[in-house]
């Protein structure tokens, strides 16, 4: 009850772990989950978090004739991603999964990440499968607000949503864009990481979903996306060659793996922010790996 009063009151009041009603909008999660259970039939599915559903643009692949869906969400980790895939895949078809692969989500915590999925989704067993595999005191307060109802009335406005208070564009199959171009003077938030060691839960999580994708016989290839090198250079505790060599560690040894910043180079201007690209950026890294994806679905 205590739960349900501060949700309905918006009471800023010992509501730490109290979902708001309208947080996350500007990642489109209800539109995109509303969306994708009309699609039952795609080539490419994207998965990840919202480096996915930024930089991997809908428009090129449509103008290469390709129907595809961007499943990413917020800060979307293995765990999640395996859940997600299990949910959905199989009902979509796809003929190539495309994971977009960050070694920072296997380092970093975020309960939010899941009670961004569970409160912007329709009802589903997938609910608890969310809570039980990554447990937090606020997931389980999105549960609550969820089966009780009180949040259904805010799901239906967000899946109408197509443009957030920051200016990001919805431009459908669950790609989002930004005219925005990076402000290397804007203030980044800090990442601190204190062990390079990758969560155990994570990589299994990693590792069951790589096997459920294969047992169902469909091709996928892990991407690690557009590095921001201003960024990374002014900014970041570890360099450009660290990072990717993170990525090349944790991710290269399951096959299928491509460091994008190997088919091109990037300007700052071309991301919005210290690491998410512009619309101008994501056409040109989804033209960048176009090849790529073309002869992994004739395969």
């Amino acid at each position: 009850m205590v739960v349900i009063l501060l949700y309905i009151t918006d009471c800023p009041v010992l509501n730490t772990n109290i979902p708001k009603k309208k947080d996350r909008r500007g990642s489109f999660t209800a539109r995109k989950l509303e969306e994708v259970k009309n699609e039952k039939q795609v080539d490419i599915m994207i998965l990840g978090s919202s480096l996915a559903y930024r930089n991997y643009n809908i428009r090129v692949f449509q103008s290469k004739y390709y129907n595809s869906f961007n499943l990413g969400t917020s800060a979307q980790k293995p765990n999640m991603t395996y859940i997600i895939a299990k949910k959905y895949l199989l009902d979509t078809s796809p003929k190539l999964v495309v994971i977009d692969v960050n070694p920072y989500l296997l380092l970093m915590h975020d309960n939010f990440e899941t009670t961004d999925v569970i409160i912007n989704s329709s009802k589903s067993i997938y609910d608890f499968n969310l809570l039980t595999t990554a447990p937090s005191l606020i997931a389980l307060n999105a549960l609550i607000i969820k089966y009780t109802g009180l949040a259904e009335k805010y799901r239906l406005e967000k899946v109408k949503d197509s443009t957030s208070e920051s200016g990001d564009q919805y431009l459908g199959n669950g790609f989002v864009g930004s005219k925005v171009i990076y402000d290397a003077a804007k203030k980044t938030s800090e990442i601190n990481i204190s062990n390079y060691k990758p969560s155990n839960i994570q990589m299994e999580s990693f590792e069951k979903l790589l096997e459920f994708i294969k047992s169902n016989k469909i091709n996928y290839i892990l991407v690690l996306s557009p590095i921001n090198e201003h960024y990374f250079r002014n900014t970041s505790k570890i360099s450009v060659n660290q990072f990717r060599n993170l990525s090349k560690i944790y991710f290269a040894k399951y096959g299928n793996y491509i460091d994008s910043n190997d088919l091109e180079k990037y300007d700052k201007t071309e991301f919005m922010d210290f690491s998410h690209l512009n619309e101008t950026g994501s056409k040109k890294f989804t033209n960048s790996i176009v090849p790529i994806i073309e002869r992994k679905i004739k395969k």
